[in-house]
């Protein structure tokens, strides 16, 4: 199964990471680690989920991992452009209300 798909742009402290394909539990890891060096890099990220048909426990995982991090030094973490799909679950699991989808 091919990984995931990013590409990142960044404006100031703000970085968007548009992001391609299903993250499961094969993909998670290859997530988490960019989004540890996203968190380096600025203190605002905003995950591009257009591209994004899927996302299992293990991918709300890294994104709640992820929230902490941002958090923890003051920063933003948000989703934006998810399908109907990934919207849903984010929905279902609250976590459209700490990521602000």
């Amino acid at each position: 199964m091919a990984g995931l798909e990013f590409t990142e742009k960044q404006v100031g402290e703000q970085l968007t990471v548009f992001i391609n394909g299903r993250i499961d539990a094969e993909t998670s890891p290859q997530l988490n680690d960019e989004l540890k060096l996203a968190a380096e890099k600025a203190s605002e990220i905003v995950l591009d989920f257009e591209g994004v048909s899927y996302i299992s426990s293990s991918g709300l995982r890294v994104l709640l991992g992820t929230y902490r991090t941002m958090s923890s030094k003051d920063g933003q973490l948000m989703v934006r452009r998810a399908s109907p799909d990934v919207a849903d679950i984010l929905e279902l699991t609250g976590f459209v209300n700490i990521l602000g989808s």
